[in-house]
């Protein structure tokens, strides 16, 4: 993760299955899935996601994501928040996603 003046550039990798319930938070996020795929989910749209797809989601829109059951995904994210706003994802859960593996499902999501 690296982050300067409210904008964090994430790379994650998640485990075949994972998901990511859905959430907000004050900052827009602007993704691109390197490899694999899975669902985003977009307020009440569904997507496919496969490598080389990008999407982008407005401040404090809900989304989540489902990694699809094949093999990892790898998605590089950038969140860019307003002076001010918090991010509601803590900074350790963030650090905690992009070492490891992630298991079948995020816990700890705001409006999970």
């Amino acid at each position: 993760m690296v982050e300067a003046n409210g904008t964090t550039l994430t790379m994650y990798q998640l485990a075949p299955g994972t998901r990511y319930p859905l959430h907000r938070h004050p900052a827009a996020e602007l993704g691109v899935i390197l490899h694999g795929e899975g669902r985003g989910l977009f307020e009440s749209e569904e997507r496919v996601l496969r490598a080389g797809d990008a999407f982008y989601v407005h401040p404090n829109a809900p989304h989540g994501f489902v990694a699809g059951d094949t093999g990892p995904v790898i998605m590089l994210n950038v969140t860019v928040a307003l002076p001010g706003d918090a991010i509601a994802l803590p900074a350790q859960t963030v650090r905690d996603i992009t070492v490891r593996e992630l298991g079948t499902e995020v816990a700890g999501l705001p409006g999970a």
